[in-house]
């Protein structure tokens, strides 16, 4: 296989296609896109402050958008306790399909 071959989506089988962490299961091939969700103001719990990481929404192929009211209608939730194991998954499932270096330096 010469070097323009070696990295294409037609002959990669990537080594994990399905997320799991034991509260969701999410097909890779599905994934849209990612939008990282933050605090907008201080909580009263001090752990939590203002532009802390709040979770992800996972956009799926399936996921619709509301034109009423501007927003995601049914997105996959992932709590920020989870949130970096899934886009760190994700980038890597993203590397091995499109051979995208600069993923996996985000």
């Amino acid at each position: 296989m010469d070097k323009q071959t070696e990295r294409t989506p037609m002959n990669v089988i990537p080594s994990e296609t399905i997320y799991g962490d034991g509260n969701v299961i999410i097909p890779m091939a599905d994934v849209q896109h990612i939008e990282k969700k933050y605090y907008s103001q201080d909580m009263l719990n001090p752990t939590v402050k203002k532009g802390d990481l709040m979770g992800i929404s996972v956009i799926m192929k399936s996921t619709r958008w509301n034109m009423e009211h501007d927003f995601w209608d049914n997105p996959v939730w992932i709590g920020r306790d989870r949130a970096e194991d899934f886009i760190r998954s994700w980038c890597y499932y993203r590397y091995e399909v499109d051979g995208i270096k600069e993923l996996m330096e985000i």
